[in-house]
């Protein structure tokens, strides 16, 4: 069995579902349900919340951050909150026994802070994984391979709808469109502002892809919460809608009202899996000790975290 411990019990680390739950949105429930982990306990701050997650999930309550270390840990969640993950790399990243490390979204707030944990993670011989939910979930690789192998034809333009911050919850939205298109060519912002948090702005932000523009829209979430993106392609147009729990593909045929004319009207629904997707996460890392090593997730934040940098300083 794998031994994994978790920093931080909050609410992506314990407190979104339980045992009993269908859904699998937590570190906690991923190393409980999938046999092949062993969890052997929590850390945080607030030794409260470290008790009551070890007695819901397992495992042991410790009182720091190198006792839980002692352990002998092969995998380490991080679950702080962002401004933190950085200085708990620091932490964990020398601990001889830790092969791999999952890590909260973002990785971290500065194209400083990303450099290093690169040329520490190479030096010290770690894999990490970053917690971009819809990028292990199936349905959502599916939208990627289908498009690479030309299902959809050539992408002409796209909308997407985000709020609570640019770096917080935008780069859900960035790592979605690196990993469908690789690269973003350039950008032109056209409005910012604070909803929540005072060192993470909203940008409307225009991003240069392929032969199309993506337009990203922060929408204040201190109205509602919203994440949806849409896009349009030679064949068809694809909408996530509900956060992603919701995928909508409508291929081109040709109309039955005007004779020669063509629209969007062959509908394909797909209920996605995302309330499963700690559990495809697991998956992953249970393949990387098994020497099946397919996760590039960390090679895309950095990726990210140039664009936002450069978005930050314009």
């Amino acid at each position: 069995m794998i031994r994994a411990g978790i920093i931080g019990s909050g609410s992506i680390a314990s407190g979104y579902d339980d045992k009993n739950s269908d859904r699998l949105l937590t570190h906690g429930h991923m190393y409980y349900s999938l046999d092949e982990f062993e969890l052997i306990g929590f850390y945080d701050v607030n030794r409260n919340r470290s008790i009551e997650a070890s007695e819901k999930w397992g495992g042991d309550s410790f009182d720091s951050i190198e006792s839980l270390l002692d352990s002998k840990l092969q995998v380490i969640s991080i679950c702080v909150p962002d401004e933190y993950h950085y200085d708990v790399f620091n932490k964990v990243v020398r601990d001889e026994n830790i092969k791999v490390i999952i890590m909260e979204k973002p990785v971290c707030k500065t194209l400083d802070e990303i450099r290093d944990i690169e040329e520490k993670i190479e030096k010290y011989g770690k894999k990490m994984f970053v917690n971009y939910s819809r990028s292990y979930v199936p349905d959502f690789k599916n939208l990627v391979t289908d498009y690479k192998f030309g299902k959809y034809g050539e992408f002409i333009y796209g909308t997407g709808y985000y709020g609570k911050g640019f770096v917080h919850n935008g780069s859900h939205m960035i790592d979605f469109l690196l990993q469908m298109f690789s690269k973003i060519d350039g950008f032109e912002i056209s409005k910012s502002y604070k909803d929540i948090y005072d060192d993470d702005l909203n940008y409307d932000i225009s991003l240069n892809i392929r032969n199309g523009v993506f337009n990203m829209v922060s929408i204040d979430s201190r109205n509602y919460s919203i994440f949806e993106m849409e896009f349009l392609f030679e064949k068809c147009r694809i909408k996530v809608l509900n956060s992603g729990f919701d995928i909508v593909i409508e291929f081109v045929g040709d109309s039955s009202v005007f004779k020669g004319y063509k629209n969007l009207n062959k509908v394909k629904n797909i209920d996605t899996d995302l309330g499963r997707h700690m559990m495809y996460l697991g998956k992953e890392v249970i393949d990387y000790f098994g020497e099946k090593d397919n996760n590039d997730s960390f090679k895309r934040s950095k990726l990210q975290m140039n664009l936002i940098t450069e978005v930050l300083r314009s």
